[in-house]
């Protein structure tokens, strides 16, 4: 057998296997997969470093995001996005595209990663006199013991001084 009609045979068995599989898969489920997995290419390392494609549901492909500004740089991009993905996937893998915020979107990121103004400071330690005088002064106007303390500890992790930031040139607010 020669080469050309080995080749011929193996892309015929190939073409089989893609037609089985659009077949088989009456959710959609492989498109979809498919989808999401040409995401990082479409959207680029830039922005793929703070997305992920989630789902595809009825043509909607949902891309979770990091952050707001993400949201909104990415809603600005949406016709850019939709009209590559349209022209790897075919027009009907995905229809629509929608951004949506969450903290989960991008799992392996790490605080370094998060740009220095969106970081909570850092604070010193109040004194224990303080976190008593907190109590007290909650416990004075709530009654519920629960929420006494909830309110206690929410006051006392805002209340300490924010420490300097290493490397931070910029000026402190508080």
């Amino acid at each position: 057998m020669s080469e050309g009609a080995r080749r011929n045979k193996a892309e015929r068995v190939g073409d089989l296997v893609e037609s089985l599989l659009k077949r088989s898969d009456t959710r959609a489920g492989l498109r979809a997969a498919r989808v999401c997995a040409a995401w990082k290419d479409v959207a680029g390392p830039v922005a793929a470093a703070h997305s992920k494609a989630v789902r595809v549901t009825d043509g909607e492909l949902v891309v979770a995001v990091d952050s707001p500004a993400w949201a909104s740089e990415m809603s600005l991009m949406r016709s850019h996005y939709l009209q590559a993905l349209q022209e790897r996937m075919g027009k009907e893998a995905v229809t629509s595209i929608r951004f949506t915020v969450s903290k989960h979107a991008v799992g392996r990121r790490g605080v370094e990663d998060v740009p220095q103004a969106a970081r909570e400071p850092e604070r010193e330690p109040i004194t224990d006199a303080e976190a008593d005088a907190i109590r007290a002064d909650v416990a004075s106007r709530v009654s519920d013991d629960a929420l006494v303390e909830a309110i206690a500890r929410a006051r006392i992790a805002t209340r300490g001084k924010p420490t300097k930031r290493r490397g931070h040139t910029g000026s402190e607010q508080r």
